[in-house]
Parts: structure tokens; C-alpha cells; sequence
């Protein structure tokens, strides 16, 4: 890739240039692939600056793990009880101790 943006090839169309076959590697490129070989190169030079590690969040959606139908002076209800939906991920630290 980086090969292909130093040493641009001119695609001339209707008088503009065209770099499409950049456009398209740029649009497709495996940016975790990226990310893991810089991560790795930097650790080699100067462990454990960057690390892994899991992480839970709440995924902004609930589930109702509990209802109850009644009926009171106002009329009939539902109480319906909800749990955070919550998942692991993986995230990634890095070390103050860089210099």
C-alpha cells in the first residue's frame, strides 16, 4: 500500500486523474491487520507499551427477564422488569511510562 500511494500511476479519464485502484485498496484495507502489526513493532522496541485487555460496556439495550400482569383501582398493568445488556471487548492501553 504504501508503495502504491509513493508511486502513483496516472489513470487519465475525460482529462481528470483517476486513481482507482488505490481508491478501492484504501476503501478495503484490513485495518485490524494494521493496527496488530504497529501494536507489534512498537512492543518489540519498547515492551508493553501497548496492551490489551477486556472490557465490559452496556450495549444501550435491555432485556425484560421478568413480567407481572395485575389489575388495580386504575385498571390492569404490567410490570415488566429489565436487565442491562452488557458485552466483553477487547481494548487496548497504553503505558504512561513511554518516553
Amino acid at each position: 500500500m504504501r508503495d502504491d500511494l509513493v508511486h502513483l500511476k496516472e489513470n487519465r479519464i475525460v482529462g481528470f486523474v483517476a486513481y482507482e485502484e488505490v481508491n478501492n485498496k484504501i476503501l478495503n484495507l484490513d485495518l485490524r491487520k494494521i493496527v496488530n502489526t504497529v501494536k507489534f513493532y512498537v512492543n518489540y522496541h519498547t515492551p508493553k507499551t501497548i496492551q490489551n485487555y477486556k472490557q465490559t460496556r452496556n450495549t444501550g439495550k435491555a432485556r425484560v427477564i421478568k413480567q407481572e400482569f395485575g389489575e388495580d383501582e386504575n385498571g390492569k398493568f404490567v410490570k415488566q422488569y429489565f436487565e442491562e445488556e452488557v458485552e466483553e471487548f477487547m481494548a487496548t492501553k497504553f503505558s504512561n511510562d513511554v518516553k
